[in-house]
């Protein structure tokens, strides 16, 4: 897979973003702008790459990127549900990508909660092909071991592919000619529901080499 060839995909639809448990698919319901979880992730991100323009890359309804342009900070982001693309807020949308249109080139791609859906074997290819996007990634996946998520409620969702642990995601990074700059169990801001299981989320702040940065 490479990013000139990303499809819309039907599995994230209405009922996976609304009705999630009911239809044993997901861990969303009612999946809606809700600023106190928005604005501490934005502002997380804000104070941890200050002046940079960010890509969150599987935006779903654009919540962050909404919240990140409302606290001045140049934002993008990319979805490849035609669902949760028609529920983006109207002042947003001419800055959400799609599989039909061209991504910008920024400062900084945010990848959170998104990595873990599409097959193991792509996730060099497509951390490759966005190399051409940005200078610095950051990346939040879920840790698995033994075909197992070590948070138990990851495996409700019926569309995550990856259960893998450190060592794992730490190769696919560096096979990708990515350089990981700072790597993290917890950080404030991010994820914090789920701060109860120390090893269960991974946070790679990662960049490409210095001679590769366009």
């Amino acid at each position: 897979m490479n990013l000139l060839n990303f499809q819309w995909n039907d599995d994230f639809s209405q009922d996976y973003y609304e009705n999630g448990p009911d239809k044993n698919i997901s861990l969303y319901s009612n999946y809606r702008w809700i600023p106190e979880i928005s604005f501490p992730m934005a502002c997380a991100l804000k104070t941890l790459y200050p002046g940079c323009s960010i890509l969150d890359f599987g935006c779903a309804k654009g919540y962050l990127v909404h919240a990140l342009r409302l606290l001045g900070v140049e934002a993008y982001g990319f979805e490849v549900s035609r669902y949760a693309v028609s529920q983006v807020p109207e002042e947003i949308k001419p800055f959400v990508c799609t599989p039909d249109t061209l991504l910008p080139k920024v400062d900084l791609i945010f990848i959170k909660d998104t990595l873990e859906h599409i097959d193991e074997r792509e996730v060099v290819s497509l951390l490759t092909s966005l190399r051409s996007y940005c200078d610095k990634m950051f990346i939040i996946v879920p840790f698995g071991e033994n075909s197992r998520y070590r948070i138990d409620a990851y495996e409700k969702d019926s569309t995550h592919r990856i259960r893998r642990n450190e060592a794992w995601w730490k190769r696919q990074i560096e096979c990708s000619r990515f350089k990981i700059e700072k790597f993290c169990y917890r950080l404030r801001g991010f994820k914090d529901r789920w701060h109860g299981c120390k090893y269960g989320n991974g946070f790679f702040m990662i960049e490409k080499a210095d001679g590769d940065k366009w």
